[in-house]
């Protein structure tokens, strides 16, 4: 099929330390529809409301109410960073909680893998690919070593 798909998203509530689990989300769900094809990412709110933690409203955005980025915007812009005039090449692993898959750059010469682990949030975890590359970097989206 053909015709194409628009991914709507609703946000992610980040109260009650709950902003490191959204940004993993985001980045999952624009990974997702990048990859299968969305042809745009429709956002809820970019912006919070407030303040307060018991109002669910000033929970959401990807920006504090003071503009100030929040972890999310944080991954949103790691993937569109790593993605911009890329083409999604091929799904590599798909099971168990491992999601990863394969870009391939604009102009056809490198490559970049992208991915996630749900069975293993918060632990290290080892990918071993066989490639004939000259080099290759590690871009981790919270830091971790």
């Amino acid at each position: 099929d053909a015709r194409p798909w628009y991914s709507n998203e609703t946000a992610f509530n980040t109260s009650a330390g709950k902003e490191e689990e959204a940004s993993r989300d985001v980045w999952k769900k624009i990974l997702y529809a990048w990859a299968w094809g969305s042809t745009d990412y429709i956002w809820y709110t970019l912006r919070a409301t407030g303040w307060d933690p018991d109002a669910g409203e000033d929970s959401y955005g990807l920006f504090t109410p003071d503009y100030r980025p929040r972890g999310t915007f944080a991954a949103f812009s790691a993937l569109a960073t790593l993605v911009h005039g890329a083409r999604f090449d091929a799904r590599l692993m798909d099971g168990e909680g491992m999601h990863v898959y394969r870009m391939r750059s604009a102009d056809g010469r490198g490559l970049f893998l992208a991915g996630w682990d749900d069975a293993a949030v918060g632990e290290g975890v080892s990918l071993r690919v066989r490639t004939d590359a000259r080099s290759a970097r590690r871009v981790d989206l919270m830091g971790e070593a």
